[in-house]
């Protein structure tokens, strides 16, 4: 019987040190910290992408996507161009659609969010920044990207 307890032991703590083993060699996520991407070019209406994204405990806790104009205006902010998507029948405008990017890749940790409807090309420009940020945010590197 004595033989028995030893041999369990051992092999507990056998088992106990690969599972502490097991989660020290875990690949390591993203770092804390705040990550800003921009696009490297206005698109043809003269607005340029920008996104940050703010990571802590090595999660994705906020992100802040715009479109800004070469005068410095906020498409976000744009009551006017707001209105004016809604007028021409669009199902969205930038008001709706933004905030709604932001909350996917906070809920999915992801840059493979859902395109939103009527603001298809504002979704493909997230993304691609979002892809960024998320690389820079696994690397550590806060240095601000351009994307082409």
């Amino acid at each position: 019987m004595n033989k028995k307890r030893i041999l369990s032991l051992v092999a507990a703590t056998m088992l106990s040190v690969a599972v502490l083993a097991g989660c020290g060699s875990k690949e390591e996520g993203m770092k804390d910290g705040k990550y800003e991407v921009e696009a490297a070019a206005a698109d043809k209406n003269g607005y340029k992408s920008t996104l940050t994204l703010e990571v802590k405990d090595g999660k994705i806790v906020a992100a802040d996507y715009d479109e800004i104009s070469t005068e410095g205006a906020s498409k976000q902010s744009d009551a006017e161009y707001n209105k004016k998507m809604k007028e021409f029948g669009k199902v969205t405008n930038p008001e709706e659609a933004f905030p709604a990017l932001e909350k996917a890749i906070v809920e999915k940790q992801s840059a493979e969010v859902d395109a939103f409807t009527g603001a298809t090309s504002s979704s493909n420009n997230f993304k691609k920044l979002a892809a960024k940020a998320i690389e820079n945010a696994t690397a550590g590197n806060t240095e601000k990207a351009i994307v082409e």
